[in-house]
């Protein structure tokens, strides 16, 4: 899992920028071959955490 913390700059998802700072998590899941190599990497954000953060109070 990686975590990153970012601030909010520029328009995302519709709402424009708030220059708050928010934390949110991601995983990247490789499958790989019999040999090791990679054939399939799947990437999950948690957007919605994210989104949560950033919103007007």
């Amino acid at each position: 899992m990686r975590h990153r913390l970012a601030k909010h700059v520029g328009d995302f998802f519709g709402m424009p920028a708030s220059n708050k700072t928010a934390y949110y998590a991601g995983h990247d899941i490789f499958q790989l071959n019999g040999k090791g190599q990679i054939i399939e990497i799947w990437h999950i954000e948690q957007i919605f955490q994210l989104m949560q953060q950033l919103k007007p109070q």
